[in-house]
């Protein structure tokens, strides 16, 4: 099974967990001259199937993670964590675009910003470039882990 099928598999998986807890939490109480429609304990068992296999695949595509190189020499986890700090400095520095368009800057002495002219510890245009670096990173690493996910594979489910 290759990276992304195995992904796509853990969504449903949880889905299908989320879904029987749900079940379990609707039928937990019923009126006492009917029967409940779900059995509890037969719940409880199917959740618990639920999530050890969730939790096997997890760990499969964990060990996959650690395990596959990218072209950059980063394994595929390092690359993951890469791309969401990468991500998240675009983000910032997006922010920073905003500062004093939206009043983010003001006076712990309340003054009117008429009475002190603010000035940026960067430029527009520095932000921007940066911006533009970061973005061409995401990029690049974005590319290479889409490209693992369809190549690299993992045994699902383990052999007992």
């Amino acid at each position: 099974m290759k990276l992304f099928e195995a992904l796509a598999l853990r969504k449903a998986l949880q889905n299908q967990l989320a879904q029987l807890i749900s079940l379990r939490n609707s039928t937990f109480e019923y009126p006492e001259d009917e029967k409940p429609e779900f059995d509890f304990e037969e719940l409880t068992k199917r959740i618990k199937e639920k999530v050890n296999e969730v939790t096997g695949l997890k760990l499969a595509i964990m060990r996959a993670n650690t395990g596959s190189k990218l072209p950059n020499g980063l394994t595929l986890y390092e690359g993951i964590v890469e791309l969401a700090n990468i991500r998240s400095a675009i983000d910032q520095l997006q922010d920073l675009m905003q500062i004093g368009k939206r009043g983010l800057f003001v006076s712990d002495r309340r003054r009117s910003t008429t009475e002190i002219r603010m000035i940026k510890q960067a430029s527009p245009d520095s932000i921007l470039r940066m911006i533009e670096h970061y973005d061409a990173k995401r990029r690049v690493l974005d590319s290479m882990i889409q490209e693992a996910n369809h190549t690299v594979e993992i045994t699902w489910p383990p052999k007992q």
